[in-house]
């Protein structure tokens, strides 16, 4: 069953005749409200068992506060994806009445040190993209950004969060935003592309090579476990296989196949046998912004 919420009537009804034309076949409810009431409700009254995904894309960037995703989010089998609205909330940071507000959105008033700073440009964008992103991290274990852009300013729309607490699920989305054309630091470039195509360019696997040698020096580690341990990188699957198929053939690693056999790739138990090193750790970047 799918809850489709909006307080806008007009809005509801649009939507009610778009569903309607495309003759979907999936349960759904129309709910005229305030997403923050009807989600407390059921918050309040559904079994705590019940698996949910929650889309949260609000016009603008009030109704969404960080307590309630983290309501949300505290319960099992639960995943968030949420519309980070950037450019709105970058423009009345310095409007008194939307104080509250950013304070709901963020769950703190850190979001104050952009104006104290005097925060611009990239610094501003890198800073409170940071800050919302460290919050959530707060309310969910597994948290990335997929980030939309304005071609023709060549600025950020907004920013998609993927909230999730099982490992599978960052796995997936990053997999299926990676197929759908998103590139390393996932961005939407526009117009001028497709309307599903995503972003910038690939991820550098050379720094992944790097890192998980001296990560993993000395140890034999499963497949996946490899990659869980290192989801907060722009890396999907693919980049795992490649890098660890490299290394095999180079004889830099060796394989032990449990879940595959022979001398086909890596993939869910297979365990990677890694030579010793005592050079220092080199951290993963993560993600960054696109210029």
């Amino acid at each position: 069953m799918k809850d489709l919420i909006d307080k806008e009537k007009k809005y509801c009804d649009e939507l009610e005749h778009r569903i309607e034309e495309f003759k979907f076949k999936t349960k759904y409810n129309v709910i005229c409200a305030e997403f923050e009431d009807v989600l407390t409700h059921l918050l309040d009254n559904v079994d705590r068992l019940v698996p949910a995904f929650c889309f949260i894309d609000p016009f603008g960037y009030s109704g969404m506060p960080l307590h309630l995703i983290g309501r949300f989010l505290e319960r099992p089998r639960t995943e968030a994806f949420i519309n980070f609205m950037y450019e709105p909330v970058s423009r009345f940071l310095s409007v008194e009445g939307q104080h509250n507000h950013l304070n709901e959105l963020f769950g703190t008033d850190k979001w104050r040190e952009v104006i104290v700073k005097d925060l611009r440009g990239n610094h501003r964008e890198i800073f409170l993209r940071n800050l919302y992103h460290n919050q959530l991290k707060e309310c969910a274990k597994y948290v990335w950004p997929f980030r939309l852009k304005d071609p023709d300013r060549d600025r950020t729309i907004y920013y998609l969060f993927h909230c999730t607490n099982h490992p599978k699920g960052i796995r997936v989305m990053k997999g299926v935003m990676y197929k759908q054309g998103t590139r390393g630091t996932y961005s939407y470039q526009g117009k001028e592309h497709s309307q599903v195509s995503l972003f910038s360019t690939e991820p550098d696997t050379s720094e992944l090579e790097e890192f998980l040698l001296k990560e993993f020096a000395g140890q034999r580690v499963s497949f996946d476990k490899i990659v869980d341990l290192t989801l907060d990188s722009p890396f999907i699957e693919r980049h795992y296989r490649e890098v660890l198929n490299k290394l095999k053939k180079e004889r830099v690693i060796t394989k032990i196949p449990v879940t595959t056999k022979g001398e086909r790739g890596f993939r869910g138990d297979d365990i990677a046998v890694f030579p010793k090193s005592q050079k220092k750790r080199r951290k993963l970047k993560g993600f960054s912004l696109v210029d």
